[in-house]
């Protein structure tokens, strides 16, 4: 009949439409491909380009962090800063502005309350001991806590405040002033640690007392 299409003669057609399609998708490659494409790779590398493109590439870069063409540098950074120890730096934060001994204190300072303590923690464990331990304490102080809590502590960890071993001798890192006293932080030689505070001030009508203690 006439004016029929048949199927013999849509084929050809329809295969030439597909490979026409293909042919296009396999122009389009080389041509994405000559872009570069980062996808997949390290921050600024260009994947498909020459390496000579992707050399200047990264000129380019360098010289845009340097704020300024030809900005950028390879030497080392020299401001004179101060160089701390590993010991400096761990010791809360920062550098110890005290960083000072004390041995055998003066029976009337601050220091000698902290002193006396640790000379406890390193004697005997007896009734004597303790009871010397909890008059460097204010009066209201819960005597069963400072028994309990306190007392085994800071026998089991005096070792890390004592600049010579079995001796009381030890360093404070820095002091500040605080409402009720002044507070005392503790050099430690634990490197994980920072130096515990201690707090002096007056209680039991204007005696030196140990007000807050932190007995790691």
């Amino acid at each position: 009949m006439a004016g029929r299409v048949s199927r013999s003669d849509e084929q050809p057609h329809g295969r030439q439409a597909a490979w026409t399609v293909i042919a296009a998708l396999l122009c389009a490659l080389p041509m994405a491909c000559g872009k570069g494409t980062s996808i997949g790779a390290a921050p600024g590398t260009v994947i498909g380009e020459a390496p000579e493109a992707a050399k200047a590439e990264n000129e380019r870069r360098k010289a845009a962090a340097g704020g300024e063409e030809g900005g950028g540098s390879d030497d080392p950074i020299d401001d004179n800063r101060d160089v701390l120890s590993a010991k400096q730096v761990l010791q809360k934060g920062g550098i110890c502005s005290d960083d000072r001994e004390v041995d055998d204190p003066d029976t009337d300072t601050d220091e000698f309350l902290i002193w006396r303590m640790y000379e406890l923690a390193l004697a005997d464990d007896n009734e004597d001991s303790f009871q010397a331990f909890r008059q460097l304490f204010p009066e209201q102080r819960n005597s069963r806590e400072l028994r309990e809590m306190y007392w085994p502590r800071i026998r089991a960890n005096v070792h890390k405040y004592m600049i010579e071993p079995g001796r009381p001798a030890f360093r404070i890192c820095r002091s500040i002033a605080t409402s009720d006293g002044k507070k005392y932080f503790i050099m430690t030689n634990d490197p994980r640690q920072h130096p515990p505070p201690i707090t002096i001030g007056e209680s039991d009508g204007g005696k030196k007392k140990i007000l807050a203690l932190t007995p790691f």
